[in-house]
């Protein structure tokens, strides 16, 4: 939990703050973002006919913010997978050169025909 009084908004956010800040960043402002434009959405439609294009230029200004926000989070989301994915090719690339080894010593794991010199 962060330091003060509050909780963070969501319950699973502290360890996320933690475990991967960069992204707890931008799903924090993505929130913060969404607030902001709810909360003047409601002023736009209690304001008075003469400041509603005032309140709509700023929740125009805060949805770019937040489209930015998003697509910043889905791009480091892609960053991420495609790391994943290229572990898991040279993981199967790997595997696919020990093929026989990796067979042969899983047949002598079923067989008990395992190798006494396990540690």
């Amino acid at each position: 939990m962060p330091p003060g009084p509050f909780p963070p908004p969501h319950p699973d956010w502290g360890p996320l703050e933690k475990q991967d800040p960069e992204m707890y960043k931008l799903i924090k402002l993505d929130d913060d973002l969404d607030r902001q434009t709810r909360d003047l959405a409601m002023s736009y439609r209690r304001a008075p006919e003469a400041e509603r294009a005032k309140i709509k230029a700023k929740i125009s200004e805060l949805v770019a913010k937040q489209f930015e926000v998003r697509q910043e989070r889905r791009l480091l989301e892609v960053k991420r997978l495609e790391e994943e994915i290229k572990r898991l090719r040279e993981t199967i690339e790997r595997r696919k050169d020990a093929r026989e080894g990796l067979v042969k010593k899983r047949v002598g794991q079923l067989i008990g025909d395992d190798d006494d010199l396990n540690f």
